[in-house]
């Protein structure tokens, strides 16, 4: 018996240990994780000036960043990070062109995988 009543007392630091270890790993999906979202912009894509924000599913803003270039400089790339579950984020990006006044507006889903790796969006070249 007093084999059993060991256990019985060790059960429950087990079961924090085994707690912990599983938050630790992501949570199963419950615990918002920490991601990288790259945007990357070809020469066609590449705008004078760019909004991009990040929205969740129920289209909470996660994150954005603008950023205005200088005439000739290129953008080739623009990293935002997050904290998201797995599923699909919203993009919203703006591009300007210099001569133009109005942002072309652009929206894609982006699917945000259950493990922990960047995720890379390829935007497509502004419209003439």
């Amino acid at each position: 018996m007093s084999g059993r009543g060991a256990l019985l007392r060790r059960l429950p630091v087990l079961w924090v240990a085994a707690l912990g270890l599983w938050l630790w790993r992501g949570g199963g999906g419950w615990v918002p994780t920490e991601r990288t979202v790259s945007f990357r912009f070809g020469a066609a894509a590449a705008p004078a000036r760019v909004d991009v924000q990040l929205y969740d599913a129920e289209g909470h803003l996660l994150a954005q960043q603008e950023r205005a270039l200088r005439a000739g400089e290129p953008l080739s790339e623009l990293s935002l990070k997050v904290q998201s579950r797995p599923g699909t984020l919203e993009a919203r990006i703006f591009r300007w062109r210099a001569a133009d006044g109005a942002p072309e507006p652009l929206r894609l889903g982006v699917p945000v995988p259950g493990v922990e790796e960047a995720v890379v969006v390829d935007v497509p070249p502004l419209s003439r």
